[in-house]
């Protein structure tokens, strides 16, 4: 039972820095087919281990330093970059970049870092490159869920989500390395334009 106890003791740190630090959701409408809800919640900050990972990483997504900064009012993000990870093998990370048009509180999301002074959040796996902090930052929106049936008592939903089809970036972390593999553009409608080897 200590062993289980020491276990618990040195598992629910690491648990608690990796997920959302906390969430509250306010049900302001609902209908038979529809509900509103204002969802606040708090993210774990991360960051860059190496600051060369950072600059290639800010490089490849064209994010300037100079700007102004989101990072300020995040309760007021309107448009968010997303970094979905997920491990390829031992040493290579594959992640998805990609823009929503409201800091959405998806299911696999673990946390959030800065680059260039924006906010960018962080779902799938937490990366070996990135660090957590002490600090948390919290976001709101406005979630519209649509009901697609009731089964007993439990109503299933899917939240209406705006698009977030353009642009994306897919990208590989290999050898403390950042390599775009294919983007697609805004201009470019849903064509793959793809990086020579």
């Amino acid at each position: 039972m200590r062993q289980l106890f020491i276990l618990v003791c040195f598992m629910f740190p690491l648990f608690v820095q990796s997920q959302v630090v906390s969430c509250s959701k306010t049900e302001l409408k609902s209908t038979k087919n529809d509900r509103w809800e204002r969802v606040n919640y708090k993210l774990r900050i991360y960051e860059f281990a190496d600051s060369n990972m950072l600059r290639e990483t800010m490089h490849i997504l064209l994010l300037n330093p100079q700007v102004d900064s989101i990072r300020i009012t995040s309760q007021k993000v309107t448009f968010i970059m997303n970094m979905s990870f997920e491990q390829c093998n031992q040493d290579t990370i594959n992640c998805r970049v990609l823009y929503y048009d409201l800091p959405y509180m998806l299911e696999d999301l673990k946390g959030c870092c800065l680059i260039a002074g924006y906010y960018v959040q962080i779902s799938g796996i937490v990366p070996w490159f990135l660090t957590p902090t002490k600090n948390t930052v919290s976001f709101s929106y406005l979630s519209h869920k649509i009901s697609l049936c009731n089964y007993g008592e439990k109503r299933y939903e899917i939240e209406e989500m705006g698009d977030d089809s353009v642009p994306q970036w897919h990208l590989t972390f290999f050898d403390k390395k950042v390599r775009l593999l294919k983007y697609i553009g805004i201009d470019s409608t849903h064509s793959i334009q793809r990086l020579p080897k």
